[in-house]
């Protein structure tokens, strides 16, 4: 049976499933897909904590920073 992939864009409703894929560390040891949007001293700065607070802001304000990818109803990629 084919399993149902689909892809959305990052929303602010979407924000709960991203927590969920990203986990607790934050994807990648805090990154919050932040690494591209600052300087790096910036960057190592707001590791953690920081960098996802500026994501969840980028999305609050209605920017669609990426996508999320599902298989069935789970956030996969």
């Amino acid at each position: 049976m084919a399993t149902k992939v689909g892809i959305y864009p990052v929303t602010s409703s979407r924000w709960g499933d991203l927590e969920s894929l990203f986990g607790s560390r934050g994807a990648c040891a805090g990154c919050w897909c932040m690494f591209f949007r600052r300087s790096r001293a910036e960057f190592e700065r707001s590791k953690g904590a920081g960098n996802k607070k500026s994501l969840q802001r980028i999305v609050a304000s209605g920017e669609v920073p990426g996508l999320l990818a599902y298989v069935g109803r789970e956030p996969a990629g």
